[in-house]
């Protein structure tokens, strides 16, 4: 037994980490590399945009594809990014409580001279250790590669599309986290993180045709997101809501957890 839960979580997980990190690193890389043949063909790509229905250009295309902002908005942080965080982090949060139950080791763990508030804590802080480092390898990545590839970019603007995709996960983390530790079990902690994601998402897109879904449209956590990141920038309110999930869901899972009976 490690020192510490949260140094036992991060020994874990440091192997499935490391090739997440690659594949965000791998990702970043491939979009900006991408791009000088798209700034050749800047008239085409625009046209081809300029052809789509306005719904479907305005939920995918936020902004000029050409530009570099709009480029990486419309094929990184509107995309894959989010993609690849959001499953890491539902995958992270269902596995930190549920994992352990699962595989028995919790009882281990509960039975070291440590709280349950303070085994569901560290359990949680190697969930936001993980997106942490992902969303700094993304925006690493970035900051090392767009210059490269002529994308001329500030850093401070790379850093808050890269803070929003991680505040996003980290939210939709949170409550497969908060499932997992009320209820224990991992598959049901992703499919309910994951359901929520994908109704949240769909609500966000399609609001725009439909007055009942715009009402809806603010309760989507894709609202804050943004259809744009990059060149929308991170703004008070979408700190506010990602913070404000995840620290509900955490403060739901630390009561849940501390009257559930880990035996039953």
């Amino acid at each position: 037994m490690l020192g510490s839960v949260f140094a036992k979580g991060m020994r874990d997980q440091w192997r499935s980490l490391l090739a997440w990190g690659i594949s965000v690193a791998a990702i970043a890389f491939l979009m900006t590399a991408f791009y000088p043949s798209v700034k050749a063909s800047t008239a085409s790509y625009q046209q081809i945009a300029d052809q789509l229905p306005t719904a479907l250009r305005d939920a995918f295309i936020g902004s000029d594809i050409a530009s570099p902002a709009g480029w990486l908005d419309t094929k990184l942080f509107s995309m894959m990014a989010p993609i690849v965080l959001l499953v890491y982090a539902i995958a992270a949060g269902a596995r930190g409580i549920a994992g352990e139950e699962e595989t028995g080791t919790l009882d281990m763990l509960l039975a070291q001279p440590v709280s349950r508030g303070r085994v569901l804590v560290q359990k949680y802080a190697d969930v936001v250790a993980g997106v942490a480092l992902l969303t700094a390898t993304l925006f690493a990545t970035l900051v090392a590669a767009a210059p490269a590839f002529g994308m001329h970019l500030g850093a401070w603007q790379l850093l808050q599309g890269s803070l929003l995709v991680g505040l996003l996960g980290l939210a939709f983390g949170s409550v497969a986290f908060l499932v997992a530790a009320a209820w224990g079990r991992r598959g049901l902690a992703a499919g309910v993180a994951g359901g929520l994601a994908g109704i949240m998402y769909l609500t966000n897109i399609l609001a725009p045709e439909s007055t009942v879904l715009q009402r809806l449209q603010p309760a989507s956590l894709f609202y804050y997101y943004g259809i744009a990141p990059l060149s929308d920038g991170l703004r008070a309110e979408d700190v506010v809501a990602f913070g404000l999930t995840s620290a509900v869901a955490l403060a739901l899972a630390y009561a849940a957890f501390a009257r559930r009976d880990i035996g039953a």
